[in-house]
């Protein structure tokens, strides 16, 4: 089973950015899924049941870091 996790994300520059960083999140190998919203600047990702959080975020920076500078990754506050 897995947990969806939220989170926001900000400085994409395009669409076709954006669609390239989904991809990347949901090909690194820790996410059954993941969906990034250009227009909202969401990031939804389904990790493993009992995922933690913070340890996610890392994860998600890492692989935004990687395809670009100045990609912010940060815990959603619903």
């Amino acid at each position: 089973m897995a947990t969806k996790l939220r989170y926001d994300i900000k400085g994409i520059d395009c669409a076709a950015c954006a669609a390239k960083l989904e991809g990347l999140f949901r090909s690194c190998g820790r996410y059954q899924g993941a969906t990034l919203n250009f227009t909202l600047g969401t990031l939804t990702v389904e990790a493993a049941d009992g995922a933690d959080e913070e340890q996610e975020l890392s994860e998600l920076q890492r692989v935004a870091d990687g395809f670009e500078d100045g990609i912010e990754v940060s815990v959603r506050e619903e």
